[in-house]
């Protein structure tokens, strides 16, 4: 009995050691592209867009596997991928009519628990009114739209000079979402940043030249409040210049300095 009973736990272990060495150790991403007729970056039940660009990468921004482009259903898929973490990004030609409304690249994680990713991009008309025009600090930083386009106009390593320093994408969002409490320092250097992300989007910046330079006049040697307590007080002759030109930069980003602000 005690033999038999040790025959059917080895069979047991057996199996049981065979089936751990076979556990699959690949993954795969599918996905498809919609038509987001609302902008609102969800399928709502919209159309599906085929012949567009989707590439695999990784968390380094290096593609890993090549171009898919999506099927007549709008599909895009990428199999027998090792368990790691990956980007799904759409890419655009320079001429593309057509902008994201998801973000542009996508961090997923293809693992054990999740071999098999499913994911979707929602895509909508570039419109005339995309360019050419200002936003403002509550357009960059409190929509989807403005948010999305900022990482996309500021990735790594692209940076903004203000003054006579450098600032990357994640030093400038913490600066564009930290209270003013009175700081003409930070005052300025947001409305700085936003006028120079507007330039960036094809916003005409010849009006706003002088005062942009100027501006950087005034924050040369002075260095954005990211971790310290740089500070200088809105109520002092230097404050007070400040907070001049910041006005001007804020005449821009709203659209009442000869440039249109987007619609």
């Amino acid at each position: 009995m005690q033999s038999s009973t040790f025959k059917i736990i080895s069979v047991l272990l057996l199996t049981l050691m065979s089936v751990q060495s076979h556990a699959a150790t690949t993954g795969s991403v599918q996905g498809y592209v919609f038509h987001d007729v609302n902008s609102n970056g969800t399928d709502d039940s919209e159309g599906r867009l085929p012949g567009f660009t989707v590439v695999l990468k990784n968390l380094e921004g290096t593609a890993v596997r090549m171009a898919d482009l999506t099927s007549n259903d709008g599909l895009f898929s990428f199999s027998d991928l090792p368990f790691q973490k990956y980007l799904v990004c759409e890419v655009f030609p320079a001429d593309s009519k057509w902008v994201t409304t998801t973000a542009q690249c996508q961090e997923i994680e293809v693992s054990e628990m999740n071999a098999a990713v499913m994911m979707s991009i929602g895509n909508r008309p570039r419109l005339d009114t995309d360019l050419g025009c200002t936003r403002s600090i509550a357009e960059w930083t409190g929509t989807p739209q403005g948010q999305l386009l900022f990482k996309f106009l500021v990735q790594d390593p692209t940076t903004i000079t203000l003054g006579t320093n450098k600032y990357n994408s994640p030093q400038l969002i913490s600066l564009l979402t930290m209270p003013i409490n009175g700081n003409a320092l930070l005052t300025l250097g947001q409305q700085l940043i936003i006028t120079k992300t507007n330039i960036m989007a094809t916003a005409s910046g010849t009006a706003i030249t002088a005062t942009v330079s100027n501006a950087d006049t005034a924050l040369a040697g002075l260095s954005m409040p990211l971790g310290n307590n740089n500070f200088i007080d809105s109520t002092t002759v230097e404050g007070k210049k400040m907070l001049k030109l910041a006005n001007e930069l804020n005449r821009f980003n709203d659209g009442k300095a000869g440039v249109p602000i987007c619609q």
